[in-house]
């Protein structure tokens, strides 16, 4: 079973302090471990980041792309935020039979 759901969100904030506050996010506790890809294009002002977990994996898989860009109303002084969560559920006949 996989489930899928997108979400965009406008931040009233300069790109660049979004994406420099993005790296600054706080980790979790020892719950769920992932593996984060980035790609930044300070010429663009574009940045974009992808998730995936590497824990429970047999069980669930989730991948998460977020993409932040200047807005095009306001691209001085605001941020839109396009994100992406891709989740995928393992069949109870797959876990069976992993051991």
């Amino acid at each position: 079973m996989v489930k899928a759901y997108r979400q965009e969100h406008i931040y009233k904030h300069p790109w660049e302090r979004v994406t420099s506050a993005s790296w600054r996010k706080i980790i979790g506790e020892d719950i769920c471990h992932c593996l984060e890809s980035s790609v930044v294009d300070a010429k663009s002002r574009s940045m974009q980041l992808t998730s995936r977990n590497i824990s429970l994996q047999k069980f669930i898989e989730v991948e998460e792309k977020t993409r932040y860009d200047p807005h095009p109303d306001n691209p001085t002084g605001w941020t839109i935020c396009s994100r992406e969560t891709r989740i995928r559920i393992k069949p109870l006949s797959a876990l069976a039979s992993s051991g």
